[in-house]
């Protein structure tokens, strides 16, 4: 070869390697920039109506059903959303799906802060849990079709690690903001701020190397396979159940029993809740890395966070029987965050145990059941705290329910958790490999 050649070469090659690099980059600013979306819409998931729900109660003189109908609103239509979405996300690829999302998003977020009735409050929300629908999916899929299943797991754990500390600005950070402008001022801020979040997805979206290409047609056939997948429903009922316990408390009335039932102020009930969501952020990648010490095995870490959501959930109930220390109601809490971590584990069992090209469209059939099961459980938390309004104390500031109102939702807390922990052991071992090629003839 002559010396001229060689250069040539190597020249080739160097460019090759400064490509890859290129590219890998920008893989990882889209993703990180499409995280940032989900973040926004994980702290619009906690901010409403968990922080500012005297607030919202007190301003538009709602009873406990309608202000956690706020909640359930978003949780109904995003866990409805979820199964439309993947098929949507696998058909047209994240990025362009999470474009139009965020748009909506932006809008119904804007839109809540200067609602001025009770029907505009609603619509705006639903705005919201529309556009928050396809966030983490759209990541989740990029994610997927970006980098290798062996970095799946780790890098999802960035990804939930990034969608909690949205969420975590939704407790504490925005109780102050909220003491200092307003609800209305501290929402709208946040509202503009994700508008400015999207913006940046766009721009980058000019740039055709960080818009993959769709993996998956996205079919009504796939979806059907996902859906009819027996194997999944372990899964799917388990993870429902240890996540929603959590979202429960954390996102619903966790700050309220706070205050309620310990006469904390609403700052430091609020600190609370701040502190459960930065439990679950500490153990989320944890969470997922406990798998690979045990031989990639991911049914016992789901047996074993089951059974600390029933501990937790019965301890409540204790606790509000005895009237313990509002440290030991804490510390409920606190087990409560640590279950709830073990979400990761959960969304990587679901996509092992469906076609590997609809990742979105699994993790959606999983998302559908657990926020319309949440949807429900936060409708009942509602009517159960109403059905003690004759022992409820009304004051100007608030409505403040007795004990025996909290006990009785950390009961049926309590008994979904014992349904969980047998459920778990009906799941599937995967090992971190897809296994829908060998079970597929027997699942449907």
């Amino acid at each position: 070869m002559t010396e001229k050649g060689s250069k040539i070469r190597t020249t080739s090659q160097s460019n090759a390697i400064t490509d890859a690099i290129k590219f890998r980059i920008t893989d990882i600013i889209m993703v990180v920039a499409m995280a940032i979306v989900y973040a926004f819409a994980f702290f619009q998931r906690v901010a409403v109506p968990g922080t500012v729900f005297d607030e919202l109660q007190r301003g538009f003189s709602l009873s406990s059903a309608l202000v956690t109908l706020l909640g359930g609103i978003y949780l109904y239509i995003y866990g409805a959303m979820q199964i439309p979405a993947g098929a949507l996300i696998d058909r047209f690829g994240g990025v362009r799906v999470l474009l139009v999302a965020g748009a909506l998003l932006t809008v119904g977020a804007i839109l809540f802060p200067l609602s001025r009735s009770v029907c505009s409050l609603y619509c705006a929300r639903a705005l919201v849990g529309l556009g928050a629908s396809a966030a983490y999916l759209s990541v989740i899929k990029e994610v997927d079709t970006r980098f290798s299943e062996k970095r799946f797991p780790a890098i999802l754990g960035i990804i939930i690690f990034s969608g909690y500390a949205g969420g975590l600005i939704g407790t504490f950070p925005l109780q102050r903001a909220v003491e200092a402008y307003g609800w209305r001022g501290a929402l709208l801020t946040a509202g503009i701020a994700t508008g400015a979040a999207v913006l940046i997805v766009a721009l980058l979206s000019r740039t055709k190397s960080v818009v993959s290409k769709p993996s998956s047609s996205g079919s009504l056939r796939t979806v059907g396979e996902v859906v009819r997948n027996r194997t999944s429903i372990p899964v799917i009922i388990t993870g429902s159940i240890v996540f929603g316990s959590y979202f429960v408390i954390q996102t619903i009335i966790g700050k309220k029993l706070m205050v309620d039932c310990y006469g904390v102020s609403s700052t430091t009930a609020s600190s609370y809740t701040f502190l459960m969501m930065l439990t679950t952020m500490c153990f989320v990648g944890f969470m997922g890395y406990i798998p690979t010490l045990i031989g990639f095995r991911r049914r016992p870490v789901q047996i074993a966070c089951s059974i600390m959501a029933t501990v937790a959930s019965g301890a409540g109930v204790l606790c509000l029987t005895i009237g313990a220390d509002n440290h030991w109601m804490f510390a409920c809490y606190l087990l409560l965050s640590v279950a709830s971590s073990s979400n990761i584990v959960f969304v990587c069992s679901m996509k092992e145990v469906n076609p590997p090209l609809a990742a979105a469209t699994a993790v959606g059939v999983l998302n559908t059941a657990s926020y319309l099961g949440i949807a429900i459980l936060a409708t009942l938390v509602g009517v159960i705290l109403d059905q003690f309004n004759s022992s409820a104390v009304a004051t100007k500031a608030a409505i403040s329910y007795p004990p025996q109102a909290y006990r009785a939702v950390f009961m049926l807390l309590f008994a979904l958790s014992m349904m969980s922990v047998v459920i778990s052991t009906f799941i599937k071992e995967t090992k971190g490999q897809n296994s829908w090629y060998e079970i597929r003839d027997f699942v449907s």
